[in-house]
């Protein structure tokens, strides 16, 4: 299972699952109108954690 939150402005949490990531890049990219995955990236800080 995949949880993705978005506790602070600008910053997201994703645990242990790459896939999801590529989907909420896409997800923001298109309602926040983001062009680019630079632009993504200079806007937001991701925080990849593995659960055990």
């Amino acid at each position: 299972m995949c949880e993705v939150i978005k506790p602070r402005m600008n910053e997201i949490i994703i645990f242990n699952n790459f896939r999801a990531l590529e989907e909420v890049i896409a997800e923001i990219q298109e309602t926040e109108n983001i062009r680019n995955e630079r632009e993504f990236f200079q806007s937001y800080k991701i925080k990849i954690m593995k659960l055990d």
